[in-house]
């Protein structure tokens, strides 16, 4: 059937049926949560655990606008000494938050809410 829409696009062909599956894009930067070019996300209630050690931060944001994080458990294995431990941006991000995550401060753009 012939879509009247001359803006319609055809669908695309399927993906491996076991798409997205981690190992197709080999080692990624975060243990958990690797975020790029997203605009408004927000995540509750998550927790992160490693099977093995792992120094990767839990989450890596790239080119990410407007994020809440509440709640957020991240493995204690390893120092958890501010936001930057548990998150790593790889490129500037804007309206960044936490809130009540044990890992991480409270924080509004990367700065701590006293």
């Amino acid at each position: 059937m012939k879509n009247p829409d001359p803006g319609f696009l055809p669908p695309r062909p399927k993906m491996n049926p076991n798409y997205p599956e981690p190992v197709m894009f080999g080692i990624v930067p975060a243990q958990g949560f690797f975020l790029r070019h997203i605009r408004e996300i927000e995540m509750s209630q998550v927790a992160i655990h490693a099977v093995t050690a792992d120094q990767r931060p839990s989450f890596v944001l790239d080119d990410v606008i407007t994020s809440w994080f509440h709640g957020i458990k991240t493995p204690l294995g390893w120092p958890q000494l501010n936001v930057f431990t548990s998150f790593q941006f790889l490129s500037e991000i804007d309206d960044f938050h936490t809130r009540s995550c044990p890992a991480a401060p409270d924080c509004d753009n990367g700065n701590p809410i006293l």
